[in-house]
């Protein structure tokens, strides 16, 4: 939440490297005397930040570099390049041959001139400010392979290995397994070249490449030496001269939890606030956001005044990386009969479950949160956001009301659960505390806000083929972090998108193929039209994107 907030905050790319400056020294800092910890831990600040910025500013300039090389290699499905003796390639000459070849057909494009040229300014002045800082905390003989991590191991190579996240390949298009791992093995010697370190004891298998290796490494530096370098010969001034203030106008790009991070910091550290501005004040060093301090004090503290206590902040709900599990809130609903109902509240990118599920033993009274799952659990009904006509939150109470008007002509499709035609009846949660209550407010105003905007349906009707080969009629229906798989009401199976190993399209135009990395097995699923397919293949890859973090967590 952090990083994007800082990114949305500074609306201006010059702004954005000079605020990532400040971040590329903490980082260096972090990294003290291994340049080989130099933005490797995904989690921190800095490397979220830049990682962001780089996307943001060059995703197009990654699309073209690399969309007709990877889906050269993606077209070959059946090719093989295993370089791997213990894989039994049945033709481990010829295949490193093919494998030599494609590396070089892969960074004679990338370090060409004319590729380079396109290259957006933004990015070579982010690695430019990289190879500047780094003589500073003695990382000065590892300029270039800080670069080349940046370069190659944080934006180039995770294009090549999976072109489906980044928007390399065509949407809904994934490699196949053989495809997947030979651009995997490109990815390898690009980085060892990039890295300036030949193949060894780690990877025996790899040795062979050595010879690409040695070939490109010279090359290689020379390319970098290019990349940060202004080729406007002003020294980055063009991109990273002035500040831009906080346009208004731009708050609905802001998430809640964004907001309410960035005030709790703000909060927080207001005193190393001040003292960050009266030595940017002091230093006189041109790039000040104010020359007033006492001005800049008096502003700081009205905002904090007219903003109020801070928020609590808790951990989002279910954030082990480890084992994830599917966000959900545990409510009491109070119907239009006065009855009260155990219930499960979860949300899709549209609308609001209602699900009973069967009660977990728990006779040593541990907190809900950490119990199993249970399944099969029963949908009872789905209230869609467009039909919610008035949300109520008693002050200091952890209920929440919500009215909506569920017009009778509303379509029912494949998935979705109406409430009874007609019953506008206002629906009672009780919650298990305020900060719950709190919890799904905010993410039912987050839904609101973006629920216009989602095109794609949340359910779709497929023929699960299952591990015996049986084929099963099922509705596979989308939550905001979940798969499940639905039998009529009955939820059989839900896994949390960051469990999902590979999701790609089968020789067939209808099937999707997905495996689980518990599973050795990838299975197949037949949807009724190609416009289903193509759209739950993209969602699923979203997912996976979205949580690529806790898929990284869950393998390690």
């Amino acid at each position: 939440g952090m990083a994007q907030f800082i990114l949305k905050a500074c609306h201006d790319t010059s702004t954005q490297l000079f605020v990532l400056e400040k971040l590329i020294e903490a980082e260096f800092e972090f990294a003290k005397a291994d340049w080989t910890t130099f933005m490797r831990e995904r989690s921190r600040l800095p490397n979220r930040a830049t990682g962001n910025f780089v996307l943001n500013t060059s995703r197009t300039y990654l699309h073209n570099t690399l969309a007709q090389l990877v889906e050269g290699v993606m077209a070959k499905r059946m090719e093989v390049y295993e370089i791997d003796p213990e894989k039994r390639p049945k033709t481990l000459e010829s295949n490193i041959a093919k494998l030599s070849d494609l590396v070089r057909l892969f960074m004679d494009h990338i370090m060409s001139d004319e590729t380079l040229d396109l290259m957006p300014l933004e990015l070579r002045a982010l690695c430019a400010t990289v190879a500047r800082l780094a003589p500073r905390y003695g990382f000065g003989a590892h300029i270039l392979p800080l670069v080349g991590n940046l370069i190659f191991l944080r934006f180039l190579n995770p294009g090549i290995a999976v072109p489906e996240f980044y928007g390399v390949s065509v949407a809904g298009k994934t490699p196949s397994q053989r495809a997947r791992r030979n651009l995997i093995l490109i990815t390898k010697v690009i980085q060892s070249i990039s890295n300036g370190v030949r193949f060894g004891d780690s990877e025996q298998f790899m040795i062979p490449m050595n010879t690409v290796v040695d070939e490109y490494m010279p090359r290689c530096e020379a390319y970098l030496r290019k990349v940060i370098t202004d080729p406007t010969g002003q020294d980055w001034k063009g991109v990273s001269k002035g500040l831009c203030p906080l346009d208004t106008i731009q708050m609905t790009e802001y998430t809640l939890r964004e907001l309410a991070i960035a005030h709790r910091a703000l909060s927080s550290y207001r005193d190393f606030v001040m003292a960050g501005v009266m030595q940017d004040i002091e230093s006189n060093s041109g790039q000040g956001i104010c020359t007033d301090f006492v001005a800049f004090r008096t502003s700081f503290d009205e905002l904090l005044y007219t903003l109020g206590a801070t928020p609590v902040i808790g951990p989002e709900p279910y954030t082990d990386r480890v084992n994830p599990r599917p966000k959900e809130y545990a409510v009491t609903k109070v119907n239009r009969k006065n009855k009260r109902q155990e219930r499960v509240i979860k949300f899709t990118p549209s609308s609001l479950l209602n699900i009973e599920r069967k009660p977990t033993p728990n006779p040593d009274k541990l907190p809900v949160a950490s119990l199993p799952l249970t399944y099969p659990a029963i949908i009872k009904n789905e209230m869609m956001i467009s039909e919610i006509s008035e949300i109520t939150a008693p002050p200091h109470q952890p209920v929440l009301i919500i009215a909506f008007d569920n017009d009778a002509k509303v379509e029912t499709r494949v998935g979705y659960f109406p409430a009874d035609k007609g019953d506008r009846a206002p629906r009672i949660y009780e919650c298990a505390s305020v900060r719950q209550r709190d919890e799904i407010l905010g993410e039912l105003f987050e839904i609101c806000f973006s629920w216009w905007n989602t095109e794609a349906p949340s359910a779709y009707e497929v023929t699960k083929i299952n591990r015996k080969g049986k084929a099963q009629s099922r509705v596979f229906k989308l939550s905001k972090d979940s798969l499940m798989n639905l039998d009529g009401t009955k939820i059989k199976t839900e896994r949390h998108y960051s469990e999902l190993d590979t999701v790609r399209a089968g020789d067939m135009p209808l099937e999707v193929w997905i495996k689980f990395y518990d599973e050795e097995e990838t299975r197949k699923n037949i949807l009724l039209a190609v416009e289903d397919r193509d759209a739950l293949l993209l969602a699923l890859t979203n997912g996976m994107d979205l949580y690529e973090d806790f898929s990284l967590a869950t393998r390690d």
